[in-house]
């Protein structure tokens, strides 16, 4: 993993999540020293996110920045997260985070593997073929279908997935999302934001009935072709779930770092 790698897969990670902010309605991304907070404003804590900017080597400034974080998400009531860039911490403070957060009231919510593939391998078995919706900032019903495939995925209330991702503007611009259907009914969901000269996956996911059959990695390769049409870029990145991370290898993505996201372990904290 080197520096290069990792100093880009983190900015990617910033640069989604504040264009994310900017998209959404009450979105809002603050800039403190130590700590960069890019907020929806939503109920879902994914979408809340409060982000190391930099390489973080002292105990101090770490746990000066998850204050900073919990001061400004506690009081307005958000869900939210604060992501630990584990290769941004020297070895002895990584091996203190987790009880810093501990002290503060924040567990591991999730793991997260920060991926870059240069162009896709090709599929290891043959996929789905699906029908292609492009999702636009005119297509309300469309977030609407992004959002409800999020909720059946992750286990949310369909009333959290629509308020924080039936948000059409979140699809503006360089973002496109898409849904993949087979025989009428939407079955997964992607998007592809522009940053820079890299096509960035996000928004992945696939109605549990109708997982581990290649629904997401079909759909995943007619997003990055059309990336390539529109943009002419193939160099392609994510930050992927511990569940997805093998199929997105498969797919010829490399690991560049991993993150820690911690949240509150009650609510109001």
């Amino acid at each position: 993993m080197s520096t290069a790698d990792v100093l880009e897969s983190n900015t990617l990670f910033h640069e989604a999540w504040k264009f994310y902010a900017r998209a959404c309605p009450k979105g809002e991304i603050v800039q403190q020293p130590g700590v960069l907070i890019a907020a929806c404003h939503v109920p879902w804590s994914i979408m809340n996110i409060a982000f190391q900017p930099a390489p973080e080597g002292t105990e101090a400034g770490l746990t000066g920045a998850l204050d900073v974080a919990a001061g400004y998400f506690t009081p307005r009531g958000l869900a939210w997260m604060f992501a630990l860039a584990w290769d941004w911490l020297p070895p002895p403070l990584r091996s203190r985070a987790a009880g810093l957060c501990d002290q503060r009231g924040l567990a591991l919510a999730m793991e997260s593997v920060g991926m870059v593939a240069e162009q896709l391998a090709p599929p290891v078995r043959p996929l789905p073929a699906l029908d292609l919706r492009f999702v636009t900032d005119n297509d309300a019903k469309g977030a609407q279908h992004i959002a409800d495939i999020h909720a059946a995925a992750y286990g949310a209330s369909l009333d959290t997935a629509r308020q924080s991702l039936a948000i059409p503007a979140l699809f503006q611009g360089e973002s496109r999302g898409y849904l993949g259907y087979e025989k009428g009914q939407y079955v997964a969901s992607t998007a592809v934001l522009r940053l820079g000269n890299v096509a960035y996956i996000g928004y992945v996911a696939t109605r549990p009935d109708f997982q581990g059959k290649g629904y997401a990695e079909a759909l995943i390769r007619l997003a990055l072709q059309d990336a390539k049409r529109l943009w002419g870029l193939e160099r392609t990145a994510l930050h992927a779930t511990l569940a997805g991370f093998p199929v997105y290898q498969r797919m010829g993505y490399r690991e560049v770092t991993r993150f820690g996201l911690y949240s509150p372990r009650s609510p109001g904290r």
